[in-house]
C-alpha cells in the first residue's frame, strides 16, 4: 500500500530540489573559475545533491524520486552535467557529477526516458564519449584518482552503453578521437581483473571496431592478449569474437592476429564449445579464414595441435540446418584444404584467334567483380550474411591520379565540335531533322539488311541470323534451348535450405585424398577438353571432343561448342562424379563465374555428383539456396517445362586447387542431380542464357516492321573489336500525331537513356531489358501508350556482345572491364563504351536536350533482391562535391516508385554513395561528367527476390515493365504539377 503524505511536505521538498539544481547551474557558470573557494563550494553542491540523489532511507525517498524525476525531465542540466565531467578541473567534483547521472540513468523507479533522449543527442553524447579519456588525462597524476579510477570509468562506460540504446547510432561511438579510442584499449589490458570493468570495456569497442581505422589504433600484441584474458573473466563471447572479426578487417590488426598463439587456440576453443549458448560459428570461422591468408597464421594452423581442433569442429557440423552452423562449417572446410597439398589447374586463356587489331595491348583488367559493387562493411553484416568472406582488394592503381571533373567544366574543355561527334546526329532524326519517316542516313545494321536480302527470309530470318551472327568456327552448334528461344518455367518457388545439405563425411574424404591418408576409388581421366580441338586444326570441327575410348555406359558426354557455352575440361573422377573446369575470359586470366554447357548420355535416377572448381568469388549465392538452372530436352518434348532451378547438396567453399603463381585459393561449386530420362539431352548454367543470337532475333521484327503507333528505330551503333558484330542502338518514342492536341513534340520531350549487359555473365539484366522493350512495344496498354509520349527512349540492350558470344563473365575481348573505361574510353579496345559515351556528349553539348534518367542494368552474385545505387553529391569522397546540395531526396524517388509496382526491389538495399575507385563506372561518369542527376545502377540478384522467392525469367521480364511503369508515373505527377501551375497562374 501506498504512503500517504502530506501535500505540504511534496511542496516543501519539490522547492528544495529546485534550489539544489539551481545551484548546479551555477556551477556551469563558474566551471571555468580557477578559485579554490570555487571548487570548495561546487564540491560541496555536488555532495549534496548526490547524497539527495542516493537516499534509501524511506522518510526520505520521496526527495530522492521528486531530485529524480525534476532533473530527468529538465532540459538543460543533464547536458550541463556533462560539460561539467569534460571541464572540471575538481576530481571530487567530477566523482560525485559522474555518480549522480548515474543514478539518473539506472534508477527504475522513476521514467528517465527523456535524459536518455537529451544525452543521446550529438554533441552531449559525443562529450560523454570524450569523457573517458579527457578525465583520465587530468586527473591520472592525482592520488585520490588511481583509488576511484575503476569505478569511475566503469560507471562512464556504463552510461556510455545505456544512451546508446536509445538510437544505436553506432558513428557517436566509432567517430570518437584517435586518444580515446586508444585510451578504451589501454582500459581493457588493465581491467582483465575487474570482471564489471572489462564487460563496459567489451561492449564500447565492439562498437567502436565497427570503423577499420579503429582497429587499427587498437591493434597490439598487447591490446589482443588482453581480449583473450577478458574473454575468460567476462565470458562475453559473442562480443569478444566479434571484436576479433571486426578486427581482422584491418591490415594491421590482422598482422597481429596472424602471429598471435593465443588468438588461435581461442577461436578454436570457442568452435568446439557446445555448451548452452555456443558462439556464432561462422563468425568465428570468417576471422580464421583471414588469419590464414597469410604465411604465419597458416603455418600456426598447420601445427597437430590446430589442425585438429579445427578438423573435429568440422566433423561435428552441429545442426546443419541452421545456417550459421552451416555457413561455418564450409568455411572451416575452406580453411583446411590451405592446408593440403596445392593443385595448380592452367588460368591461362586458349589459343583462340579472333582476327583482333594488332596494336592492341592486352592489359587485363584485374578488378574483381565485386568490385565493382558498392559492398559497404557496415552495411553487409545486416543482409544476410552474404558478405562472410572478405571483399577483394582494390589496388591503389585504380584510383590514382584522379581528379575531379564536373559537367560544365567537362563540356567547356571540348572546345570546337569535332567532326565525329557530329556523325552522331544521324542516330538522331527525330530530333535533328524534324524528320520521323526517312532514315535513310541512319547507320543500317548489315545483319539485319543481310537476312533481308535472302529469299523466303519473311518465314526462314531466325534460322538466317543464327547462321549470320559471326563466331569461330568452332562455335558450330546452337543449343537447342536457344533455338527455340525458351524461357523458365512461371510457376513460383520459394528457396528450400534443404538443397544446401552436405556429407561432411563425403568432404572429410576428398580432404584426406588430398592429404594422402586415403586413396580415391575410382581412377580418374580427362574426358572433355577444350584445348585440344583449338590445338589442332586437323581436327573436324563436327568431332566429338570426349575421349571415344572411354565411352560406356557410366560415362557422361560433355559439349559447349555454341554461343554462351563455357566448359574447358572435365575429369570423370568417381563412376558417377565429375570434375569440371570452365574456360577464363578472352585474353585474360580472370571471370571464372558463369558456366554453360550440355550433357547427354546420363542414366536415369542416378545421383551425379559435378564439381566446377575453379570459381574465383569468395562467396556465392549457391551458399544461401540457390541453385543451378538446367534444361532438360525430352522435358519439354514431354511436358513442355523449360528453364528450372535444379540441383541438391549444393555447397560452395575454398578448395585446393591453385593458379600457376600459387596466389589465388580456387573455389568450387559442386552440386547433385538426379536425371529422371535415359540418354537425354541436358543443359546447365549458372543463370538463365541470354545470347546476342536470341536478342538480334528478338529485335529483326521490330527492325523490318515497325508496330503502328510507335516511332521505333534500331541503328548500328558500333562494330565490336574485333569487327565481328554489331552493337545496336534503339529509338523509341510514341509516334508523331499532328492531330493529336495533346501530343507533346519530340523536341519537348527528354530522353531516357538504358544500357545493359556491360558484363557478358549477367544474363539477367538482358532478360530485365527484354521486360522493358516488350512493354514498351505494346501497342495497346494505356500506360505503355503515355510513357512513350512523355519519353525519347534511348537503348542499349546489349554492350558486351563479343563477351557475350564467348562465354565471358566479365571482360570484353581484350581483357577489358568495360564498365571500368568510361571515363577515358579507347577507340580500338572499347569501341562499345567510346561510341555510347559520344552519344551522351552529343546529346548534352549540341541537342542541349535533357537527359532525365541514366539506368544501366547489371546482375549481383553476392545478394539478394533488386536495388539501386545512384549518386548523391553529399555523400561522394570528394570534399568538393559534398559542397553541393543534397539531392537523396530526389534519387529515392525512382527506387520508392518502381517498389510500388514490384515488391522485388529491397529499398533499404539502395545506396547513393560516390566512391573514388567507381569514378569510372558508368553510372559515376554520366553524372560526374553530363551533369545527369538522376543516374543510376541497377543491380539484380541471380538467386531469389521477396518472400525468398527465387527469381525466373518472367521475375526478371516483370522487374524491367515495372521500371517504365514508374518513369511515366513520376513523368504523369509532374505534368500535373505543371499543369495546376500554369492554371493558378
Amino acid at each position: 500500500m501506498s504512503e500517504i503524505v502530506n501535500s505540504d511536505f511534496f511542496e516543501e521538498n519539490n522547492k528544495y530540489v529546485k534550489e539544489s539544481c539551481h545551484q548546479i547551474e551555477n556551477i556551469f557558470e563558474k566551471r571555468k573559475c580557477i578559485d579554490n573557494d570555487v571548487k570548495l563550494e561546487n564540491s560541496k553542491i555536488m555532495y549534496k545533491l548526490f547524497l539527495l540523489l542516493c537516499c534509501n532511507e524511506t522518510t526520505e525517498n520521496h526527495q530522492t524520486l521528486y531530485a529524480i524525476r525534476y532533473i530527468c525531465n529538465h532540459n538543460i542540466l543533464p547536458v550541463q552535467l556533462i560539460q561539467i565531467i569534460g571541464e572540471t578541473e575538481d576530481l571530487q567534483t567530477c566523482i560525485y557529477t559522474i555518480e549522480i547521472i548515474y543514478k539518473l540513468l539506472t534508477n527504475s523507479e522513476v521514467d528517465n526516458t527523456s535524459i536518455k533522449k537529451n544525452l543521446s543527442m550529438c554533441t552531449t553524447f559525443n562529450n560523454l564519449v570524450e569523457s573517458m579519456y579527457s578525465v583520465h588525462a587530468r586527473f591520472c597524476e592525482n592520488i585520490e584518482y588511481k583509488e576511484v579510477f575503476p569505478d569511475m570509468h566503469t560507471k562512464l562506460l556504463h552510461m556510455i552503453v545505456i544512451v546508446y540504446e536509445v538510437n544505436k547510432c553506432k558513428s557517436f561511438i566509432t567517430e570518437a578521437s584517435e586518444n580515446t579510442v586508444r585510451f578504451i584499449g589501454q582500459l581493457l589490458s588493465v581491467s582483465h581483473k575487474n570482471k564489471e570493468l572489462s564487460a563496459n570495456v567489451l561492449a564500447v569497442l565492439k562498437i567502436m571496431c565497427f570503423k577499420k581505422e579503429n582497429s587499427e589504433v587498437l591493434a597490439s600484441k598487447r591490446f589482443l592478449d588482453s581480449l583473450f584474458y577478458s574473454c575468460k573473466i567476462t565470458q562475453k563471447v559473442f562480443t569478444v569474437a566479434l571484436i576479433l572479426k571486426l578486427v581482422s578487417r584491418s591490415a594491421l590488426g590482422l598482422n597481429c592476429m596472424s602471429c598471435n598463439e593465443k588468438i588461435f587456440n581461442l577461436l578454436l576453443d570457442l568452435a568446439n564449445y557446445s555448451g548452452k549458448k555456443p558462439v556464432n560459428k561462422r563468425t568465428l570461422m570468417t576471422t580464421l579464414y583471414r588469419m590464414t591468408r597469410s604465411a604465419h597464421g597458416l603455418k600456426i594452423l598447420l601445427k597437430t595441435e590446430y589442425f585438429n581442433k579445427l578438423f573435429n569442429f568440422f566433423m561435428k557440423n552441429e545442426k546443419p540446418d541452421v545456417f550459421n552452423n552451416r555457413m561455418g562449417t564450409v568455411k572451416a572446410y575452406t580453411v583446411l584444404n590451405r592446408c593440403v597439398t596445392k593443385i595448380v589447374v592452367p588460368s591461362t586463356q586458349l589459343n583462340m584467334d579472333l582476327h583482333l587489331p594488332e596494336d592492341i595491348d592486352f592489359d587485363e583488367d584485374i578488378s574483381s567483380e565485386e568490385s565493382d559493387r558498392e559492398n559497404d562493411d557496415s552495411d553487409e553484416e545486416s543482409q544476410i550474411g552474404e558478405s562472410d568472406y572478405d571483399s577483394d582488394l582494390i589496388l591503389a592503381s585504380d584510383t590514382e591520379g584522379f581528379s575531379v571533373t564536373h559537367p560544365k567544366d567537362y563540356l567547356a574543355t571540348k572546345g570546337k565540335t569535332s567532326e565525329s561527334l557530329l556523325k552522331m546526329s544521324v542516330y538522331f532524326n527525330e530530333l535533328v531533322y524534324n524528320n520521323n519517316e526517312d532514315n535513310s542516313n541512319a547507320p543500317k545494321l548489315e545483319l539485319f539488311e543481310k537476312v533481308q536480302t535472302f529469299e523466303n527470309s519473311k518465314h526462314n530470318w531466325q534460322k538466317l541470323i543464327q547462321d549470320h551472327v559471326v563466331r569461330l568456327q568452332a562455335i558450330n552448334r546452337v543449343a537447342y534451348p536457344d533455338e527455340l528461344m525458351l524461357e523458365a518455367e512461371s510457376d513460383q518457388h520459394y528457396l528450400n535450405p534443404a538443397t544446401n545439405y552436405f556429407s561432411v563425411e563425403y568432404l572429410a574424404h576428398k580432404l584426406n585424398c588430398a592429404k594422402g591418408i586415403s586413396e580415391n576409388d575410382h581412377d580418374s581421366r580427362i574426358i572433355y577438353n577444350l584445348d585440344y580441338l583449338y590445338e589442332d586444326d586437323k581436327i573436324s570441327l563436327s568431332t566429338p571432343i570426349f575421349n571415344e575410348d572411354l565411352e560406356n555406359a557410366n560415362t557422361l558426354k560433355f559439349e559447349s561448342r555454341f554461343e554462351s557455352g563455357n566448359l574447358r575440361s572435365v575429369k570423370q573422377i568417381g563412376e558417377f562424379e565429375y570434375e569440371l573446369l570452365m574456360c577464363p575470359d578472352i585474353n585474360g586470366s580472370s571471370g571464372h563465374q558463369w558456366f554453360y554447357f550440355q550433357i547427354s548420355s546420363m542414366v536415369p535416377q542416378v545421383s551425379y555428383t559435378f564439381n566446377i572448381i575453379n570459381f574465383l568469388k569468395m562467396n556465392s549465392q549457391y551458399n544461401y539456396g540457390m541453385q543451378p538452372v538446367l534444361f532438360s530436352v525430352k522435358d519439354y518434348a514431354l511436358n513442355g517445362v523449360g528453364w528450372r532451378r535444379a540441383g541438391e547438396n549444393v555447397i560452395y567453399y575454398g578448395n585446393n586447387y591453385t593458379d600457376e603463381n600459387y596466389i589465388k585459393q580456387y573455389r568450387t561449386l559442386s552440386f547433385s542431380i538426379v536425371f529422371p530420362h535415359e540418354d537425354d539431352q541436358i543443359y546447365l548454367a549458372y543463370h538463365y542464357p541470354y545470347t546476342y543470337t536470341r536478342l538480334m532475333t528478338k529485335l529483326y521484327p521490330i527492325y523490318s516492321d515497325s508496330p503502328k503507333g510507335i516511332y521505333t528505330r534500331i541503328d548500328k551503333l558500333c562494330k565490336t573489336a574485333n569487327w565481328a558484330n554489331e552493337v545496336p542502338l534503339l529509338t523509341i518514342t510514341g509516334a508523331s500525331d499532328q492531330a493529336n492536341c495533346s501530343h507533346i513534340p519530340f523536341e519537348n520531350r527528354p530522353i531516357v537513356l538504358i544500357t545493359a549487359r556491360v558484363h557478358p555473365g549477367e544474363t539477367n539484366s538482358s532478360w530485365i531489358m527484354e521486360g522493358i522493350l516488350n512493354f514498351l512495344l505494346n501497342e495497346t496498354d494505356e500506360e505503355a501508350i503515355r510513357v512513350r509520349e512523355y519519353y525519347i527512349f534511348k537503348i542499349i540492350p546489349m554492350l558486351n556482345p563479343e563477351g557475350v558470344i564467348y562465354g565471358n563473365t566479365r571482360n570484353g575481348l581484350t581483357g577489358t572491364d568495360l564498365n571500368r573505361c568510361w571515363s577515358k574510353p579507347n577507340k580500338i579496345t572499347c569501341p562499345e563504351i567510346y561510341y555510347a559515351k559520344k552519344l551522351v556528349e552529343y546529346i548534352k553539348k549540341e541537342l542541349k536536350q535533357p537527359i532525365v534518367t541514366y539506368l544501366d542494368i547489371h546482375g549481383h552474385s553476392r545478394k539478394k533482391y533488386f536495388f539501386f545505387y545512384g549518386c548523391n553529391p553529399k555523400m561522394s569522397w570528394s570534399r568538393k562535391d559534398r559542397r553541393s546540395k543534397d539531392i537523396l531526396e530526389v534519387l529515392k524517388i525512382l527506387p520508392q516508385t518502381v517498389q510500388r509496382f514490384n515488391p522485388h526491389i529491397r529499398l533499404n538495399f539502395c545506396r547513393y554513395k560516390i566512391q573514388k575507385k567507381r569514378e569510372s563506372t558508368a553510372r559515376v561518369v554520366m553524372w560526374r561528367e553530363f551533369g545527369i542527376q538522376k543516374s543510376y545502377t541497377l543491380e539484380c540478384s541471380y538467386c531469389s527476390g521477396d518472400n525468398n522467392q527465387t527469381i525466373n525469367t518472367k521475375t526478371l521480364t516483370d522487374i524491367g515493365a515495372s521500371i517504365i511503369k514508374a518513369l511515366g508515373q513520376i513523368a504523369g505527377k509532374s505534368c500535373c504539377v505543371a499543369e495546376s501551375a500554369l492554371t493558378n497562374s
